[in-house]
């Protein structure tokens, strides 16, 4: 009986572990048909319950001396012997089942001993800089530093990394230049990154984006190109509008604040916090958009729709908000944040809708964890992929 549990327990230690042969899956398979094995499987899996159940096989341990535990059974009187039998089957079969919860904790304790994954963290303010046509590259980070075209690096007194700035004082700054530089900044997946522009616009560049931008403005506009998500804060300047340009819209403005996401393979969004916009699709329909509005050009058409865009921005400001998400769209969403990749496995997961609004720690487990008190979903963390399955209910 014992050797038994302990195989059962191995077998969970390779399963965890992804070491598991095709017999050896079917067994488990077949052992988690049973469903008090399954539910003591989900259970031990569950960081959190894992110190509870530890503690309670400790408890159980003081019965698991059988021969201590049959000499206790033998002072009874022998002309209780038929009750001394069934006394005795029952504490063996407490004696079992404690071995089998801490041969199940101890693998469980020895697996994540040895076969920790690191931490999976957002890194903020990450980013690589590709000056000029000379492509030649310059990797930022949260230390101050200048540039050789003059920008800085400074860290942001709100503790949320650093900024990349092109500020000059009015004597530095010149309108004279007929082509000015092209710079572009790219921010890769599981990073984000600030921007202050020459006329003191302020960009928030989210995970997997890219601007390329002039060093200063000069002309009868201010014009930048994005691809992926960001957040501008535009200064005002009524002589030179500022122009967004990505791959299925434009976005002119003369002062304002309003979010871009331009993504392949989602639609492209405009949406506007403050002040006034004019969105431009790609067949050159122009269309203006009020604040708490939003234009989604899919296909090539356009849709003006009234939204509340805290769940369009909350990204800068270090949130994750979900309105009736589903999985993949979380799942989506981390995936840029933290740099991950995701499986969604069993049936039922794509039913799931999720409302919530989380902090964007910068740890992935903090965010797991919540998500995981819905109790029908369990997160497994593989490298620097996520495994996504859902929970089984009887």
């Amino acid at each position: 009986m014992l050797s038994d549990y302990l195989q059962w327990a191995d077998l969970i230690r390779k399963s965890l572990s992804e070491e598991l042969s095709a017999e050896e899956q079917r067994l488990l398979d077949r052992w988690l048909t049973i469903d008090r094995n399954r539910k003591l499987y989900e259970a031990i899996l569950q960081e959190r319950d894992f110190a509870k159940v530890w503690e309670e096989s400790r408890a159980f341990s003081g019965y698991m001396d059988f021969r201590a535990l049959e000499s206790r059974l033998s002072g009874f009187p022998s002309s209780d012997q038929q009750k001394h039998r069934l006394v005795r089957r029952r504490w063996m079969m407490w004696s079992l089942s404690a071995c089998a919860v801490v041969a199940l904790s101890f693998s469980l304790f020895l697996y994540r001993k040895h076969c920790v994954h690191p931490p999976i963290e957002h890194q903020y303010s990450s980013a690589v800089l590709i000056l000029g046509d000379s492509a030649q590259s310059v990797v930022l980070s949260d230390q101050a530093q200048t540039l050789s075209d003059g920008a800085e690096v400074k860290v942001a007194a709100d503790g949320r990394g650093a900024v990349l700035s092109y500020a000059r004082s009015a004597a530095e700054k010149s309108d004279s230049e007929a082509m000015p530089e092209l710079n572009r900044l790219v921010v890769p997946r599981g990073s984000d990154y600030r921007l202050l522009l020459a006329d003191g616009t302020e960009v928030f560049l989210n995970a997997n984006s890219e601007l390329e931008y002039p060093v200063t403005f000069c002309g009868p506009t201010r014009e930048v190109r994005l691809r992926g998500m960001a957040y501008f804060a535009v200064t005002r300047d009524t002589l030179r509008p500022f122009v967004v340009h990505t791959t299925r819209s434009q976005v002119q403005v003369l002062g304002t604040e309003f979010c871009v996401s331009d993504y392949p393979g989602s639609a492209n969004l405009t949406t506007l916090v403050n002040g006034r916009v004019a969105v431009t699709d790609t067949q050159g329909g122009e269309h203006a958009l009020l604040p708490g509005h939003q234009a989604v050009i899919t296909d090539g058409t356009c849709e003006i729709r009234e939204v509340e865009t805290m769940f369009y921005t909350a990204w800068k400001d270090g949130f994750f908000i979900f309105r009736e998400a589903s999985l993949q769209e979380i799942m989506e969403e981390l995936s840029g944040w933290y740099d991950i990749d995701y499986l969604l496995r069993g049936n039922g997961l794509e039913t799931l809708r999720v409302t919530a609004r989380l902090k964007r720690y910068e740890d992935i487990d903090r965010v797991l964890d919540v998500l995981s008190r819905m109790e029908e979903v369990r997160f497994r963390k593989t490298g620097r992929t996520i495994t996504v399955t859902a929970v089984k209910t009887p």
